[in-house]
């Protein structure tokens, strides 16, 4: 009988500063838990990794006059220099600007669009840079600017930025149409999400009722292009996603280590 596979990943960091101690717990704990399975015999997959098509990726280069690929290169270098210094045990570390991750973004897209899970509609909503989101009116706080002006604020208790009215044409995903097939596939397997209350969590987010979201925005020459529509670039959250299933070699098999789709395939 073949041994039992492992996989585990970490978050991947936005690469808009250096590493400091929280990300070291989170990649200490996985490497514990990657040590202990190892030991147990079976085969491991444990990644890790930076998220590198933000905005705030070419604003943060654009302060220290960077170009954005040369700012995430050295930070990228300097993430896996600090991991190696801990001996965190990771098999892969895997970039979002890598040929891989754009191919495996790209083709999901492909799969979405040609299931009819993605449609092209107009946007309006507030957008965050800070955390890379847009906001619905109703979600957002009020709030006054310097000059006594009303305008509205990031909700998020740790940002609470001013939020800028954007509207755009972009590609939708249709999340909603998934309302009643996800609380279904949840009753009929209760342990799909763990402890039971995230799960309850879950469901209760889900029965508010799903929205669509939108997945692109207007190319400004940074991030994965939208296939077959190079004016557009695919929203971070779609982009970083993917990136725990590119780590398995999608869309070709695999593992996916060392990018060369070789290892243990036990996504």
């Amino acid at each position: 009988m073949p041994p039992k596979g492992f996989y585990i990943t970490t978050a991947i960091e936005y690469l808009n500063g250096p590493p400091h101690v929280g990300h070291a717990y989170e990649k200490i704990g996985a490497d514990i838990m990657a040590r202990f399975h190892r030991l147990r015999g079976e085969e491991v997959l444990f990644a890790t990794g930076s998220d590198e098509n933000a905005p705030k990726v070419v604003v943060e280069a654009d302060k220290r006059g960077q170009d954005p690929q040369q700012w995430v290169d050295a930070l990228a270098a300097l993430f896996q220099a600090t991991w190696q210094e801990l001996e965190i045990s990771y098999d892969v570390f895997i970039r979002t600007t890598e040929p891989r991750h754009r191919e495996a973004v790209q083709a999901i897209f492909r799969t979405l669009r040609d299931r009819g899970d993605i449609y092209k509609g107009i946007y309006e909503g507030w957008y965050c840079q800070a955390e890379e989101t847009f906001f619905a009116l109703e979600e957002t706080v009020e709030g006054r600017d310097a000059a006594g002006n009303l305008i509205r604020l990031c909700p998020n208790e740790d940002c609470g930025r001013p939020l800028e009215l954007t509207q755009e044409e972009n590609y939708f995903f249709a999340l909603s149409r998934y309302t009643d097939p996800l609380l279904a596939h949840y009753a009929a397997h209760p342990e799909f999400v763990q402890p039971e209350f995230r799960r309850n969590e879950v469901v209760q987010f889900i029965r508010q009722g799903l929205r669509d979201m939108t997945i692109s925005r207007k190319s400004a020459g940074w991030g994965i292009p939208v296939p077959d529509d190079e004016s557009q670039v695919l929203y971070i959250w779609f982009d970083a996603l993917v990136n725990y299933i590119t780590v398995c070699g999608y869309p070709h098999g695999g593992s996916g280590v060392g990018g060369q789709g070789s290892g243990p395939n036990h996504c």
